[in-house]
């Protein structure tokens, strides 16, 4: 599936390309050029939908990849359409949601609340668009008999080792992340005078309950990738895995809107801003949930499906 595969890919780099010219700008229809020139403007890299913008494009270029390496096509193409569909609907509701979401709130006194859709929304609604063209073209080819048998990943096993060593270094990275400052006071023109003594200006994700269940999460998902590399119950370790590095994905994402509260201990809602921990870990889940994904590919779990439908067990496709 050549040219699904090059089309999904080239989605994946408009939808990057829209991540920073602006996205949209604060609208003055009765302005000069020159004094809309200095309106407000924001960008998609700015929104706080940025690491859900990340996770489409990062899942489309390992799709695109496995696609074009021919390797579970049906699972590829489910994963790709539903990556493609959530852009598509990411950019439609940021769209409808521009200001305040991503323009920022300050906006200039006397001028009209009126936002301008700019360039860097276009070129990522365009991507989500071209990538769900590309995932209905996988999903109509790989039920095409001509295709011949599904290729794997296990008669290539220096390819496998080396995506789970690369899956096991970015689970460290991320747990190496945990323990960095997560979250920093962002108070703009000065925090509230209320003294809360077990409350913290900056801190790491463990400084939370929920960041001791992410670092839970990424040792236990470290332990079935080493089980994995090591050749024992390798479709239930991939899986494994791939759900535990989504769940402290997911965690993460989730105390990065929560952690005036969640990490840093505050009992009300407070302003805050990404530290390095943050990133880290963004970037460390990330990349073990698409090598996890590559690994549940190379090897799909025991229950699968029949060429000619309905399901059998693993022992069935040895006997066969």
């Amino acid at each position: 599936m050549l040219l699904p595969g090059v089309a999904s890919l080239l989605a994946a780099a408009v939808m990057t390309a829209g991540l920073f010219p602006p996205a949209v700008s604060q609208g003055c229809p009765g302005c000069s050029a020159f004094s809309s020139a200095d309106l407000p403007a924001g960008t998609f890299w700015a929104s706080p939908d940025t690491w859900a913008a990340l996770w489409m494009i990062a899942l489309l270029v390992a799709t695109a990849a496995l696609s074009l390496a021919g390797i579970a096509a049906r699972l590829v193409a489910t994963v790709s359409a539903l990556a493609s569909l959530a852009a598509v609907g990411l950019a439609l509701f940021d769209g409808a949601v521009m200001f305040p979401g991503t323009l920022p709130a300050e906006l200039v006194p006397g001028v009209p609340v009126y936002y301008v859709l700019g360039p860097g929304y276009y070129l990522f609604l365009l991507g989500g668009v071209v990538a769900v063209g590309a995932a209905t073209a996988m999903l109509l080819l790989s039920g095409n008999p001509a295709d011949g048998e599904r290729r794997g990943l296990t008669t290539r096993p220096r390819i496998v080792a080396g995506v789970g060593w690369l899956c096991l270094a970015s689970l460290a990275v991320a747990s190496v992340g945990a323990l960095l400052p997560f979250a920093v006071l962002n108070c703009g023109f000065g925090c509230p005078p209320i003294a809360v003594t077990h409350a913290a200006f900056s801190g790491p994700i463990v400084g939370g309950a929920a960041g001791w269940v992410v670092l839970v999460a990424l040792l236990a998902a470290a332990m079935a990738t080493l089980v994995r590399l090591a050749g024992r119950r390798r479709p239930l370790s991939s899986c494994i895995a791939l759900l535990l590095a989504l769940l402290a994905a997911v965690l993460v994402s989730f105390e990065s809107l929560n952690g005036g509260r969640g990490v840093l201990g505050w009992p009300f809602t407070i302003p805050i801003a990404p530290e390095w921990g943050y990133y880290v870990m963004q970037t460390g889940t990330a990349l073990a949930v698409v090598a996890s994904f590559v690994l549940v590919a190379a090897d799909p779990p025991s229950l699968g499906l029949h060429p000619r439908g309905g399901f059998r067990t693993q022992e069935a496709t040895h006997l066969a």
